[in-house]
């Protein structure tokens, strides 16, 4: 019975979770409607990957997107790009260094952060910042994979 759950269970990964299956659901997605003018995204690692598709994204719809990352020369390579590929003004698009897995980078940041909203509420936080590197620590003490993966988003999270 083992090998007749195991085949079910491939197949139904292909079907429902790999490339083909996702260009077919595709077909039925509906295009993005909202209008998120007025409303503050912070997405952290949003110089790269998903964290950077979702700030151009965001920053289409009209939000006031802060994108937060280590490097300042990425970030502001991603902040160019993404104001560039989202056609919008730079006072829509914000860059903030941030190393997450430094519990006092964090902590600055989101008290600095705190101060500048001025009583408005962020919207959304997109927690993309992460990293898998060779075992190594961080100043702290703490696993740098762990610090960045667990601890960071926690801080902020809470912050």
């Amino acid at each position: 019975m083992s090998w007749f759950r195991a085949l079910s269970f491939g197949l139904k990964g292909y079907c429902d979770f790999t490339r083909p299956a996702f260009l077919k659901a595709k077909k039925s997605f509906k295009p993005l409607q909202d209008d998120l003018s007025g409303k503050i995204v912070i997405i952290t690692g949003g110089n790269s990957g998903i964290g950077y598709e979702a700030a151009i994204i965001l920053a289409k719809m009209g939000a006031e997107v802060h994108i937060a990352c280590r490097s300042p020369e990425r970030g502001q390579k991603a902040l160019d790009d993404i104001i560039s590929k989202a056609q919008v003004a730079q006072e829509n698009v914000k860059l903030h260094i941030l190393d997450v897995s430094k519990s006092d980078t964090v902590h600055t940041f989101v008290s600095d952060f705190a101060k500048q909203l001025n009583g408005k509420k962020i919207y959304a936080l997109v927690n993309n910042a992460g990293c898998m590197i060779e075992r190594a620590e961080n100043a702290f003490g703490y696993e740098i994979n762990f610090a960045t993966n667990t601890l960071g988003i926690r801080a902020i999270n809470r912050g």
